[in-house]
């Protein structure tokens, strides 16, 4: 048992019945931000749950987290126009207590779930889409209306979402719950033998000052962003360097970018990397500039290790980066903003140190993955025990 499981089935109080069996639903299981929150709660959460996953469409079983839990994940492989009759006839034949489903791509799970006779059902929106920013279209509202009065929970991951949420399918902020994302701040923490071993490894200098992004390379991300920042930022590429993490359809562009602004020695684009709290320890400054953003994992990673963060004033960044104390706030879309705040990190180390030793204090006193399970556990109790529900026999 980990100690972050031990820790919440100290605080769990025995169950007087049988283990409330979970069911989480997701629309593919890869290696986003949502997915790897719901790994980690099949990882981590201990007391009285049990817990399995069903992808509606997809898996990608090559990811070593995945395969480990391979016995505890279904894949449905349905098309939308079934998904509703499918995932009823899934839900008869497990007969789970709660069905948690996540986003728009698994929300027919809950008026599944609702046909099946599930005893809870819970959604949850975890982020953005590309074409969210000006809101959603007239069909997906009227759906999520009508699945979120099917559903027994509402929940998000921060009080912006609930927001934007609640407006688009014309219910009250207060019927939607919230529990924001958490991190293991025993994986993600200082590490100055791994800071020096990834800066060998990437032939960078050990009194460089590294810039770091982390997220799959879509539009939405805004990566090139931070290469065009590099472009004006002073220093060559033994002084200051800027990696870009992730892997995605906007690659091949920005490795093209990098190349013909001449920042091969400056910009390093490493794809998708599995050590990414170890490459984290060897940067010095942490940078998000979304277009749009739910609840980050990646500041919050990033947060824990003690980095400063330069993020886009969007979505919940407000509610994690306190700015000024532990990283700077820029406008969305402002390169001028986002390189001056670069600027004044990468040149100032007493303020590195500050802001990423609040930003460390932070997360463990409101983001850690012990409270994130407490909140869960305590979630998946409510909708058990709520108006005296019934467990499935």
């Amino acid at each position: 048992m980990t100690a972050t499981a031990q820790l919440v089935g100290n605080i769990a109080t025995k169950a007087e019945t049988a283990p409330i069996r979970v069911l989480h639903v997701v629309p593919q299981l890869g290696v986003g931000g949502t997915e790897n929150g719901v790994l980690n709660i099949l990882e981590h959460l201990g007391g009285e749950v049990t817990q399995s996953i069903c992808a509606v469409r997809s898996c990608d079983m090559s990811s070593p987290r995945i395969a480990a839990v391979r016995d505890r994940v279904a894949v449905i492989g349905v098309q939308r126009r079934s998904a509703i009759s499918m995932l009823a006839e899934y839900f008869r034949q497990t007969r789970p207590d709660v069905v948690h489903s996540r986003n728009w791509g698994a929300i027919e799970s809950v008026i599944a779930a609702r046909l099946a006779r599930v005893p809870a059902i819970i959604h949850s929106e975890h982020g953005y889409e590309i074409g969210m920013e000006n809101g959603l279209p007239f069909r997906q509202r009227l759906f999520r209306a009508i699945a979120y009065r099917a559903a027994s929970v509402i929940m998000t991951v921060s009080e912006e979402l609930r927001e934007f949420h609640a407006t688009q399918a014309w219910v009250s902020a207060a019927k939607i719950r919230v529990i924001p994302n958490g991190v293991d701040t025993q994986k993600f923490k200082p590490n100055p033998a791994a800071r020096s071993a990834i800066r060998r490894e990437l032939g960078i200098a050990q009194d460089a000052t590294v810039i770091t992004t982390v997220g799959r390379v879509i539009a939405l991300k805004n990566q090139e962003a931070v290469i065009r920042a590099m472009r004006e930022l002073p220093g060559d590429g033994s002084k200051l360097v800027a990696l870009i993490i992730g892997d995605g359809p906007e690659r091949a562009r920005l490795e093209n970018l990098v190349a013909c602004e001449g920042l091969g020695g400056k910009v390093l684009m490493l794809g998708a990397r599995e050590d990414v709290s170890e490459l984290l320890s060897a940067s010095d400054v942490f940078c998000l500039p979304s277009h749009l953003e739910g609840m980050s994992n990646t500041v919050l990673e990033a947060m824990a290790v003690g980095l400063p963060v330069v993020a886009t004033r969007v979505g919940a960044n407000p509610e994690l980066v306190d700015d000024n104390q532990t990283g700077l706030l820029v406008p969305v879309r402002d390169g001028r903003a986002l390189t001056a705040a670069l600027m004044r990190l990468a040149t100032n180390p007493e303020m590195r140190i500050r802001m990423g030793s609040a930003a460390r204090g932070r997360v463990l006193l409101n983001f850690s993955l012990e409270l994130m399970m407490k909140r869960y556990l305590q979630l998946y109790r409510d909708c058990i025990t709520k108006k005296g529900m019934p467990k499935a026999a």
